[in-house]
C-alpha cells in the first residue's frame, strides 16, 4: 500500500524525526546511559504539530463544486 505525502509534509516529518533523534541522543548521556524514548517521541510529535500549524496550512487548491452557485429560489418551478 502506498500513499502520497506532499513535499512540505515530508520535509516537516523529516525535521521532526531529526529533532526526536537528537533529543534521544542527548538523553543517552544520563546516569543510566539509556535514552528517553518516550521524551524523544513526545518532543518529535510536538515539533511536528507546531511545524504543521505554522507551515502546513491548506496547500490544496479549492475546487469549485460541480453543482454551481446556489440559487436563492428553489428550482421546483413556479407556484
Amino acid at each position: 500500500m502506498t500513499f502520497h505525502i506532499e513535499p512540505v509534509g515530508g520535509i516537516l516529518l523529516v525535521l521532526a524525526f531529526c529533532v526526536g533523534y537528537f533529543v534521544y541522543k542527548h538523553t543517552c548521556h544520563g546516569a543510566t546511559g539509556k535514552g528517553d524514548v518516550v521524551g524523544a517521541i513526545g518532543c518529535g510529535a510536538a515539533v511536528l504539530t507546531a511545524l504543521i500549524l505554522v507551515f502546513g496550512g491548506s496547500h490544496t487548491e479549492s475546487v469549485p463544486s460541480e453543482r454551481g452557485a446556489p440559487s436563492a429560489l428553489p428550482s421546483d418551478g413556479p407556484r
